[in-house]
């Protein structure tokens, strides 16, 4: 039986329930689409694996074998450049609009917290496109910005991407190699360019680092600041979604942690760990402890980004079409 069940706001203390039960049970949700999930604590007796804060480790399903879920600690060995990568998270998050927000209650967020497309985008389901996601909060920013921005999201992924090369297991890279080959997907490169190959640019102290035609990374992907999402599963073009949480602040009694409930895995979060996950198994981030924003979707105290290589279901119809 899987635990943590689907459908369920995740808490860890009862400090934590309180603050968040008005805003998420009592008050009416932002879309009226939805139905309000109820609060759970989530015990730790009733989980099969508690992921230590020092603990890297693979998870394979005894019965097939699989590959199911990988976390890995310290994924960015340069601390310079991880404070680069997490600059790039606060900036995204702070300009876009949230992909969990309901435009027409005043910008309340239908989740707690931020999470913003980077890279390509199917579009509205009643004005489906492929094009790179516009989602700014504002109209004001030049065309030199704006692409600036853009080439700095791809240089975040880039720079994800080859750090996975480098350090996941063949099953993982495997995975979405395969999904190159079966898709023709193009990589997400503010060039747009037919091959998998581009230039990106990262952050080491002072000194800008240039990479030249090298691999770039999948189409798109997601930032996150404080972001938390009851129970839940999604349709995926590939099997394995990787996240990189690149800050944290708080303690493990802060909250925001990570659960995979096919298999009762929990995740203590911390600064600078990638996580590998199936987005369709039932999955969730648990609600922290900060005090959730009225009228607002920016980021309040509690201290928590990173980012994802996750893929909509929809982008590769999208890109056929487009072409």
């Amino acid at each position: 039986e899987e635990y943590p069940p689907l459908g369920y706001w995740l808490y860890e203390s009862s400090e934590i329930e309180a603050l968040w039960h008005g805003r998420l049970v009592v008050e009416e949700s932002p879309d009226g689409r939805n139905t309000r999930h109820p609060m759970m604590k989530a015990e730790d007796d009733e989980l099969s694996y508690i992921v230590q804060p020092d603990e890297s480790i693979i998870f394979y399903d005894k019965y097939t074998n699989e590959l199911v879920a990988l976390v890995l600690r310290n994924f960015c060995l340069d601390g310079e450049v991880l404070a680069w990568a997490n600059s790039v998270v606060a900036e995204a998050t702070s300009l876009k609009r949230s992909v969990r927000i309901k435009i027409m209650m005043l910008f309340q967020l239908e989740d707690p917290g931020s999470l913003v497309l980077a890279g390509f985008s199917a579009g509205a389901r009643s004005q489906p496109s492929f094009d790179w996601a516009r989602n700014l909060l504002s109209k004001r920013h030049s065309p030199e910005f704006i692409h600036g921005l853009h080439h700095r999201e791809a240089s975040f992924f880039a720079l994800q991407w080859n750090l996975m090369k480098a350090r996941l297991p063949g099953e993982v890279m495997d995975d979405f190699e395969a999904f190159f080959e079966r898709t023709g997907m193009c990589r997400m490169d503010t060039e747009q360019g037919k091959t998998a190959y581009g230039d990106y640019t990262i952050q080491k102290g002072e000194h800008l680092i240039n990479f030249k035609h090298v691999e770039m990374a999948p189409p798109s992907g997601m930032f996150g600041g404080n972001y938390a999402r009851a129970t839940h599963l999604e349709p995926s073009p590939h099997k394995y979604a990787v996240s990189w949480n690149t800050s944290r602040a708080g303690g493990e009694d802060a909250g925001g942690h990570f659960y995979i409930a096919r298999y009762g895995i929990k995740v203590i979060q911390t600064a600078n760990t990638a996580i590998v996950w199936k987005p369709s198994q039932v999955h969730g981030t648990s609600l922290a402890r900060w005090t959730p924003p009225k009228r607002s979707a920016r980021e309040p105290q509690f201290g928590q980004r990173g980012a994802a290589i996750m893929t909509s279901i929809r982008l590769p119809r999208q890109w056929h079409r487009y072409q």
